[in-house]
């Protein structure tokens, strides 16, 4: 290994560190959500579950094609 190959390593982690700066402030200033009580009921709503997965490999090959 020669140093050429030490700064863009570096360069990416920094880039890498700087993102993950970002995410952790903006994530940590989003207003946490109300838990339901213990024992509280909550009715299934099925616009907050993902019940149909779609396969990424398919859409990989369509967007390839």
């Amino acid at each position: 290994m020669n140093g050429g190959d030490e700064a863009p390593k570096n360069e990416f982690a920094s880039f890498l560190d700087d993102i993950a700066e970002e995410i952790s402030q903006r994530v940590e200033s989003m207003p946490r959500p109300n838990r339901p009580k213990t024992g509280e009921f909550r009715a299934f709503n099925i616009e907050r579950h993902v019940l149909d997965w779609p396969s990424v490999v398919d859409r990989m090959i369509d967007e390839m094609s």
